[in-house]
C-alpha cells in the first residue's frame, strides 16, 4: 500500500461522528490484505431481509416439497425482491430444507411486495397447515446505522447488490474487535442485548423477540476458481468451515448461538453454484465476538482461510463475504408452520 494511498473508513461519512475512534485498531500499513465493504445511498435508512423456507423429510411429501418449492420461485420471478438467492440445506433432525433469502432497500418495497406478490395469500393458506410439510418466515429489518457489510474483493454479493457502489480499501479490518468497529451504532452503543425470545404456542407459532439479537450471513464464493484452485479450497479449507458450522449447528445454544445453517446456494437450474453461506442467530453480538476470536472451531477456520490466501495471494479468485446485523425487537418477525423445534429461532426457545 502506498504511502500516498488513504484507506477509507468503513462507517460512511454521513453516519460518522466526529472525534469519535474506533474501540480497537491496527497500524493501517500493517494490513496483510484489502477490504471492502457496501455503499448504500444515504436515502437508504433501512432495509428487510427475509428467510422463507421449506422442510420435509427426504423420503415424506416429495412431490408436495418440490411443488412448494416451485411456487416459491414462480411467485419470485414474476414480483422479484430487490436481490434474491435459493439454497437448500440439512439439518439434524434430517430434514431437507430450502431456503430462500430476500432482500429489500426499503420497508416500503417489502410490505408492497408482500401484497402483490401472492406471497401473503400463499403463506396464509390453510393448505400451508395441512400439506405435511415445515414452513418458515423469518423477517429482520436493520437500521442502516445497526449493520455492516465486508468483502474480500469489490465485488458485491447477497446484501450488498442493494448497495450504489463498493467502497475503497477499509482500515477497520484484521483484527478482533473490526466487526464492532464497522457498525455505526457502535460509536455511541454498546449494542448489548437485552431479554431472550419466547413462544407463542399455535398451530402457526411465532417467536416474541429480544432487544439486540445480532443475525450474521457469512459467505464463500469460489465460482471462478478453475480446478486446481477449487481443490484447494475444497481440501484445505472447506472442512474447517463444515466443522465449525457443524458445531454451531449442533451445539452453539451453549455459546449464545440460537441456530446455525450451513447451505449451499443453488443456480437457476438448481444445481450447485459453488458457492455457500452459514447463517446464524446469536443473542448479541459479543457472543458471535467471543466464539470468533477464542473459540477453537473458528480460529481453525480462520487459520485455514490465512493459509490459503498465503499460497495464493492475489491470484486467489475465491470472495468471501458476511453481513451482520443488530436488529431490535421491534425489527423481528418469526412464524413457523409444522416445523421441527430445532428450526430456526424455535430452537432458542425448545433447548434453552
Amino acid at each position: 500500500m502506498s504511502d500516498k494511498f488513504k484507506l477509507e473508513s468503513a462507517i460512511p461519512g454521513h453516519l460518522k461522528i466526529p472525534g469519535l475512534c474506533p474501540m480497537h485498531s491496527r497500524n493501517e500499513k500493517e494490513l496483510p490484505y484489502p477490504t471492502y465493504v457496501a455503499r448504500f445511498d444515504q436515502s437508504v435508512t433501512q432495509v428487510v431481509i427475509c428467510y422463507l423456507g421449506v422442510q420435509a423429510k427426504i423420503d415424506d411429501h416429495l412431490d408436495k416439497f418440490t411443488d412448494a418449492s416451485h411456487c416459491i420461485e414462480k411467485l419470485l420471478k414474476h414480483h422479484p425482491a430487490g436481490y434474491w438467492d435459493h439454497a437448500i440445506f440439512f439439518d439434524r433432525n434430517g430434514f431437507t430444507n430450502h431456503l430462500y433469502t430476500l432482500y429489500w432497500s426499503d420497508v416500503e418495497s417489502y410490505n408492497s411486495w408482500t401484497s402483490s406478490s401472492g406471497i401473503k395469500a400463499w403463506w396464509e393458506s390453510e393448505e400451508r397447515e395441512t400439506d405435511g410439510l415445515g414452513y418458515f418466515k423469518e423477517v429482520i429489518m436493520p437500521r442502516t446505522t445497526h449493520f455492516e457489510t465486508h468483502y474480500s474483493t469489490p465485488e458485491p454479493e447477497a446484501l450488498g447488490r442493494l448497495a450504489r457502489a463498493m467502497s475503497g480499501e477499509i482500515k477497520e479490518h484484521a483484527y478482533w474487535g473490526s466487526m464492532r468497529d464497522r457498525i455505526p451504532a457502535s460509536q455511541t452503543s454498546s449494542l448489548m442485548p437485552n431479554g431472550y425470545p419466547t413462544l407463542i404456542q399455535d398451530v402457526r407459532q411465532k417467536i416474541v423477540p429480544h432487544e439486540n439479537l445480532c443475525v450474521i450471513r457469512s459467505g464463500q464464493n469460489w465460482s471462478d476458481a478453475d480446478l486446481e484452485e477449487a481443490k484447494l479450497y475444497i481440501q484445505e479449507m472447506q472442512p474447517s468451515l463444515e466443522k465449525g458450522m457443524e458445531y454451531l449447528h449442533k451445539q452453539g445454544m451453549e455459546i449464545g448461538c440460537f441456530s446455525n445453517r450451513y447451505a449451499k446456494i443453488l443456480n437457476n437450474s438448481g444445481n450447485d453454484s459453488r458457492q455457500s453461506f452459514g447463517l446464524s442467530f446469536w443473542r448479541g453480538l459479543d457472543d458471535l465476538e467471543k466464539w470468533a476470536s477464542s473459540h477453537v472451531t473458528h480460529l481453525r477456520i480462520f487459520g485455514a482461510a490465512h493459509a490459503y490466501m498465503n499460497k495464493l495471494g492475489a491470484e486467489a479468485k475465491l470472495r468471501t463475504y458476511h453481513e451482520v446485523a443488530i436488529v431490535s425487537a421491534g425489527e423481528q418477525s418469526y412464524e413457523y408452520i409444522n416445523c421441527h423445534p430445532a428450526t430456526g429461532m424455535l430452537n432458542a426457545v425448545y433447548t434453552s
